[in-house]
């Protein structure tokens, strides 16, 4: 009656374990073997009776070594020792002393449902030998077969149970079930990581100091979205991924603008022009203005990309050499794109062109800075189609306006 019992235990277990085996390898991987650990096993098998009652019940002490040949093999060496009845057509009926030895291949299959659990195979081939209390002996071999349960405790130290079918290679080749819990404690190289990654951005939970940053999200060494700029708002959301160091942005991460008049806060120096006033590059009203030369530059960009060509550099120059040849010049650099990608992302891009050319003419032509502005339009202002391969290429451009003027600025009103 014991071993129905005991078989019926074994094969829901099997049954169970398989069935969830597949969502098991899915889950994120913590608490499991380490490649290069050797490790003592002691253990305590309960063995059931066979079929024909050869051999009763009972439990079965041992101990063994194993050795973690990767992150999920490893290899057993068992030795169990036990008192048992057994009925031999050698002695008949009589007490014995019972001893095994196994080598053993387990295989780890991840965790149980992402719990501190986790799922293994195990598999081996051994002998068991028989010394009955005539002085008697007799000897068989044997597989196993199994599945079972195992968790962490400490770094060192972990414990299992398993359920396993023993197979005698004797004239009836008979199946007896067994229960196995052990005892792993490693003795020699790596221990086992105990902390997960709950949020997956690569960060283990005991180092990470955002523990909930969302799916897809590039992190720093600490786990935090990364914000490149540093004003606060993390690269993933920052429509202006180059705001300089100290500028207060809003929630998009681009510079302040309290009058709304294209200039932002840290370069207005009219900070409260009256609403709907043409402004200059300083962010001041123009009253009247003459314009006496206007050079319109035309640069095309490599599909997503903001890097200047060779060929660019001779229009940029030109640029360069009119704006020194009137200190009054401004200039104004748009970026565009083509219409593939989000619009958050061209966005960003088309800045990133506007950006690269206005740092050509501050870093290598030496031009004040607070004389060229650069802004994006993003996919909004297309000069050609964006259903072909040249027009999607004329529209990955940066357009310059670059104008001089002679200018009367109406003084900051009074309060």
């Amino acid at each position: 009656m014991m071993a129905q019992t005991l078989r019926g235990t074994c094969v829901r277990l099997v049954i169970a374990v398989f069935a969830i085996a597949g969502v098991a390898a899915q889950a994120a991987d913590v608490g499991g073997p380490v490649k290069g650990q050797l490790y003592a096993i002691p253990s305590a098998t309960f063995m059931g009776e066979d079929a024909d009652a050869d051999l009763d019940s009972h439990v079965a002490p041992g101990i063994g070594l194993g050795a973690q040949l990767t992150d999920r093999w490893a290899l057993e060496l068992q030795y169990t020792d036990a008192e048992a009845d057994v009925t031999s057509a050698l002695v008949g009926a009589s007490d014995a002393d019972v001893t095994s030895q196994r080598l053993d291949a387990i295989f780890d299959l991840g965790r149980l449902l992402n719990s501190d659990w986790r799922i293994h195979g195990v598999g081996g081939l051994g002998r068991i030998d028989y010394e009955f209390d005539s002085g008697d002996e007799q000897e068989n071999d044997f597989f196993n077969l199994g599945l079972g349960l195992s968790t962490a405790i400490t770094e060192r130290l972990s414990i299992r149970g398993d359920a396993r079918l023993f197979v005698l290679n004797d004239e009836s080749s008979e199946a007896i079930p067994a229960m196995n819990v052990a005892l792993k404690y490693v003795v020699a190289g790596p221990v086992t990581e105990l902390s997960g990654d709950a949020d997956g951005d690569g960060v283990r939970d005991r180092d990470d100091q955002c523990p909930t940053t969302a799916p897809g999200v590039n992190v720093d060494a600490q786990g935090c979205a990364l914000d490149s700029d540093r004003d606060g708002v993390p690269n993933a959301s920052d429509a202006c991924p180059r705001t300089p160091a100290g500028v207060s942005v809003d929630s998009r991460g681009c510079a302040l603008d309290s009058d709304r008049d294209g200039v932002p806060d840290h370069l207005d120096a009219c900070p409260d022009t009256p609403r709907g006033d043409e402004v200059d590059a300083r962010g001041c009203t123009i009253e009247e203005e003459v314009v006496s030369e206007r050079i319109e530059l035309n640069l095309e960009f490599d599909f997503d990309s903001d890097d200047l060509r060779t060929s660019h550099f001779p229009q940029i120059d030109r640029v360069a050499a009119f704006m020194e040849k009137y200190p009054k010049t401004s200039a104004q650099l748009e970026g565009h794109t083509d219409s593939r990608g989000t619009d958050a992302y061209n966005q960003a891009l088309s800045e990133r062109r506007a950006y690269a050319v206005r740092d050509y003419l501050i870093d290598k032509k030496d031009i004040d800075p607070r004389r060229v502005t650069a802004v994006g339009y993003g996919e909004s202002k297309p000069t050609a189609t964006n259903d072909t391969d040249t027009g999607r290429q004329r529209n990955r451009r940066v357009d310059a306006v670059i104008e001089t003027r002679e200018m009367s600025v109406r003084p900051r009103r009074e309060d």
